[in-house]
């Protein structure tokens, strides 16, 4: 096998693992007023349409949240892993415009907040 096979192979089982796992990996960067964030947080994931309807969460509770380590603003998760709900196969065949809905509290008394641009 060249190289150019063995990467070709990694990358299909890579896939293949994601979609038989249902689990897709998430990075993403968090500051407050302009300062990377450092330490715990805890953080909620849900997939939503483009009307707003919750498609997906990480749990069947409402504002449960995940224990995430954030170093330098930065995080990675593994959205239907670590402990969530897994992601349903079908929901990026069957849906268009989806949107991954972040929120985090980040221990400063202010509770959930809605992560994004």
């Amino acid at each position: 096998m060249n190289k150019q096979s063995i990467l070709l192979m990694i990358g299909f089982l890579s896939v293949c693992n994601s979609l038989f796992s249902a689990s897709i990996p998430y990075a993403g960067k968090v500051s407050v007023n302009g300062v990377n964030f450092d330490g715990q947080a805890q953080f909620s994931f849900s997939i939503i349409s483009e009307s707003g309807t919750v498609l997906w969460r990480q749990s069947t509770e409402v504002n449960a949240t995940i224990s995430v380590p954030v170093e330098n603003g930065r995080y990675l998760v593994l959205l239907g892993g670590q402990g969530m709900n897994p992601l349903p196969p079908s929901l990026f065949l069957e849906q268009t415009g989806l949107r991954l809905r972040v929120r985090a509290d980040l221990s400063d008394g202010e509770g959930l907040r809605i992560i994004g641009p």
